[in-house]
């Protein structure tokens, strides 16, 4: 037998034993009605409308899923590697901003494994137990058969099991990446993150979102900066101010030959042509490799003969009495032009991998926002007993989760390098942040409340 005829034959089999399952006690005169009572979505009592609820919601979560993990697929933008970045004595200076140590982290925490299948597990053999001590017979009543509530209490206990786990990881996700946006804080290029303005990212909220389509944008950005870069080296720059001046415009000109290479296959793409992503992932790793061949011919070498202060604005002394500044002014127009093109070169590949991090951690807390709602409306769409045992049980994973994603999201809005990146006050949480937030919570909020309060969900 063909291996799709035999999977179909397996699924069609399973199907036909839960249906089996949920009727074997059904007899010609309970059958009929039971029938008609499942088959009327409207009469409050169909014990099919859960499951339509709980499916959606599962739907939507792989859907999230799967549009999460899309963000790692081979187009994703690439750090330098520790061999692309300085070195002293053969040990590298920098290792926390390469792809081994900052990229790989991130990336094997933000994308499902074994471990995350082993945490599941875990959480999820906890959540029937505990959810199971203050059940009556450690299963949900229900108007039919019990194999039908134990089903109910299985599928109930496994969507929460995974909105805690993926609350977990995404709290780990964005701990990976915050070590990063600190290290970033503590190089000069913050003054370059301050200056930029093109990207257009008002808020943590938009950078995080069509992640994908923006990948496109941030590379037209980097090929932009890297005309400007060639062009800085090679007229502005006296020769005495850039380490392997040679290597280094050898190492800018490859790199636009690959960029050549890329719009030439981009403009040739037809709607109904098979996508190779062979030219954008080889882009990626090339602007990689030149972004760290910049770090090590201009940027360091110009940081280390720096004087001026990034620390004090001298140009507006305090004044007894006033307040000091949330941030400090740090002036780019005296530095020069090849330097201000090398940031800006070196910063963008971090920024596109900021921006692939947040999509994804965005991606996780919405699935898990869908899986509460289905869930909830599912438990609100029959006449589950006993209720305030699962109000109780939602109500103790809406705090645990929303509080968890609060935190995440707050920590957002205070770093600092997303704030010099979306122009916000580093530290501080605006009213645009509560309001989103606000925005963010309404649906489980909803669902919540249909919960506890039936009568509302009618």
């Amino acid at each position: 037998m063909p291996v799709h005829h035999l999977d179909s034959h397996l699924r069609f089999r399973n199907i036909r034993v839960v249906s089996y399952l949920l009727v074997t006690h059904l007899t010609r005169q309970n059958a009929i009605p039971a029938f008609w009572r499942s088959v009327n979505l409207s009469s409050g009592v169909s014990p099919l409308l859960p499951q339509v609820f709980l499916i959606m919601g599962a739907y939507l979560w792989f859907w999230c899923n799967l549009r999460g993990v899309a963000h790692f697929g081979d187009d994703r933008p690439l750090l330098p590697t520790l061999d692309d970045l300085p070195r002293a004595l053969n040990i590298p200076m920098m290792p926390m901003f390469s792809q081994e140590e900052a990229a790989h982290p991130v990336q094997q925490v933000a994308l499902p494994s074994k471990g995350y299948l082993i945490r599941l597990c875990f959480v999820f053999i906890m959540t029937l137990c505990i959810c199971g001590i203050p059940l009556p017979g450690h299963w949900i009543r229900t108007l039919g058969e019990h194999v039908f509530g134990q089903l109910i209490f299985v599928w109930l206990s496994l969507f929460v099991a995974v909105i805690l786990t993926d609350g977990w990881e995404m709290w780990r996700a964005w701990n990976e990446l915050r070590r990063l946006l600190v290290y970033l804080d503590r190089l000069p290029l913050r003054r370059t993150l301050r200056a930029l303005r093109g990207l257009a990212w008002g808020s943590i909220w938009k950078m995080s979102g069509d992640v994908l389509q923006e990948r496109y944008r941030v590379i037209t950005f980097q090929l932009e900066s890297l005309r400007h870069l060639t062009k800085a080296v090679a007229t502005s720059a006296p020769y005495a101010e850039v380490n392997n001046r040679t290597e280094l415009l050898h190492g800018l000109d490859h790199l636009q030959s690959k960029a050549k290479d890329f719009s030439m296959w981009f403009v040739s793409l037809s709607k109904n042509q098979t996508i190779d992503v062979a030219h954008l992932r080889d882009l990626q790793a090339e602007v990689a490799t030149a972004a760290g061949l910049v770090m090590k011919s201009v940027l360091l070498p110009e940081w280390q003969k720096e004087t001026t202060s990034l620390i004090v604005d001298r140009s507006k002394p305090l004044v007894d009495g006033a307040e000091k500044p949330a941030e400090t002014a740090i002036p780019i127009d005296k530095l020069p032009l090849h330097v201000v093109a090398a940031e800006e070169f070196f910063v963008l590949p971090y920024l596109a991998f900021i921006q692939n991090t947040l999509g994804r951690i965005r991606t996780i807390a919405l699935g898990s926002l869908w899986l509460f709602v289905g869930a909830t409306l599912a438990v609100s769409s029959y006449p589950f007993d006993p209720l305030n045992v699962l109000g109780g049980i939602f109500l103790t994973v809406f705090l645990l989760y929303g509080g968890l994603a609060n935190v995440v999201y707050a920590q957002m809005a205070r770093d600092a390098t997303l704030s010099h990146i979306t122009d916000t006050q580093p530290k501080q949480l605006g009213g645009q942040f509560w309001g989103r937030l606000l925005t963010f919570s309404v649906g489980p909020l909803i669902g919540l409340l249909t919960t506890l309060f039936p009568s509302s969900g009618h």
